[in-house]
């Protein structure tokens, strides 16, 4: 089993999110995968720093998958 992280800093809206989602699952599950993915932040919140040190998920980030980790 493998965990990732993916921020996507261009997204704008719910429908945005949910698209890209949906095409990361459909790939995964058409290459015989079981997965899960969960949005835990639709914003930038803790990303996209020059200095990677800040690039750190937040308590509330965390709570969030905490509480619902498969979506």
């Amino acid at each position: 089993m493998a965990r990732f992280i993916l921020d996507v800093s261009n997204l704008k809206n719910w429908v945005e999110i949910q698209q890209v989602m949906t095409n990361i699952c459909d790939e995964s599950l058409g290459l015989g995968n079981c997965m899960s993915m969960s949005c835990i932040d639709t914003t930038n919140t803790g990303q996209f720093h020059e200095r990677t040190q800040y690039n750190v998920l937040t308590k509330k980030q965390i709570r969030k998958f905490n509480k619902c980790p498969h979506g």
